[in-house]
């Protein structure tokens, strides 16, 4: 966390709602993700920060009703303590209590930066929700730089409870984005079969981001979930599809279900039409006739059919079997 993040803070935390999550989250994560969507490459989300306090019953804690003059104050009592955590995290901590558990990951996050064995033994002090809130803050902010602390911090906190499972997901995708086969290999040991799943829906799309035929052979192999199947293939392809497209399409046609392979290819073609829409076209037309180019041109029709009818209607044309070629014709507005 940087500095400029506590005093942004100050404000932030007299919010209903958002608070928690956002304290949770460095400048650059807060409010720098890439622009677009799903091709821009993994969003890892930070599991949300849950406490039995909201803002509210923060500021009753301090005597001060939600008015706006109530905010005020409480902002002038905020920002000297809030300044403290930039300074000295270890003495914020002994005067956290007096703002309620809403302050927790901001003092958990300075401290682990300066002094993360110090930080991990307040933590375990703490109770109840505070406890588990400094604890998923600490292993969040040290995933990416010592997956094993983070894991063992994640490990001590309530156990299969639902923050407990978040923060181990976002952990072992952290740990995915560096150590493919490792996390790969931790994962396939999970007992637990809403952890794993939980697990295998981050860490799947981590992978993919540099090594999608990786993680295309792991949910291929692994996965038998149809549900995960179909919410995971699609974001594997697209960024396959960034690399080598025509290696994604043949992956994705040998999909026995026809929902996940309809599904999977219109994500593949999406990206691959905004890449590189002539290579997209030369490979269709390269494709022998036959049930894969039938799908191919379908899913290409539906891409086109919003911003370029004529071409969808060509593409819906060109397919042999009827029924697949009626319903792209009409989607395409033609019938």
């Amino acid at each position: 966390m940087h500095r400029r993040s506590y005093r942004t803070a100050i404000i932030l935390v007299l919010l209903p709602g958002a608070v928690i999550a956002w304290l949770a989250l460095s400048p650059r994560e807060a409010g720098s993700h890439p622009p677009g969507g799903e091709t821009a490459g993994p969003r890892i989300a930070r599991p949300e920060r849950q406490t039995n306090r909201n803002v509210e019953t923060a500021a009753s804690h301090d005597g001060l009703k939600n008015t706006p003059e109530a905010a005020s104050e409480r902002s002038a009592k905020l920002e000297p303590f809030l300044a403290l955590v930039a300074h000295d995290p270890a003495a914020a901590a002994r005067q956290a209590h007096e703002f309620g558990d809403d302050v927790i990951p901001v003092v958990a996050a300075a401290w682990a930066e300066k002094d993360l064995a110090a930080a991990s033994d307040w933590a375990r002090s703490l109770a109840g929700s505070a406890r588990e809130v400094a604890l998923a803050t600490l292993a969040t902010e040290t995933a990416s730089r010592d997956v094993q602390m983070a894991l063992n911090l994640a490990m001590e906190m309530q156990e299969n409870s639902p923050q407990q499972h978040e923060t181990l997901a976002f952990v072992s995708a952290q740990w995915a984005a560096t150590d493919a086969e490792g996390a790969l290999a931790w994962t396939r040991e999970i007992s637990d079969d809403h952890l794993q799943s939980l697990i295998e829906r981050r860490v799947l799309p981590a992978i993919a981001d540099s090594e999608p035929s990786l993680a295309a052979d792991y949910l291929a192999k692994d996965v038998t979930d149809p549900a995960l199947q179909l919410a995971v293939a699609p974001e594997i392809l697209q960024r396959w599809a960034q690399s080598d497209p025509a290696a994604a399409v043949a992956w994705a046609a040998a999909f026995p279900s026809e929902p996940l392979r309809t599904r999977s290819l219109d994500a593949l073609f999406r990206v691959w039409a905004h890449e590189d829409t002539a290579a997209m076209q030369t490979w269709l037309t390269q494709q022998p006739a036959g049930s894969l180019r039938d799908e191919a041109a379908s899913a290409i029709s539906a891409i086109f059919a919003s911003t370029d009818r004529a071409a969808a209607l060509e593409y819906a044309r060109s397919i042999s079997d009827p029924a697949l070629r009626n319903a792209a014709i009409a989607r395409s507005g033609d019938l």
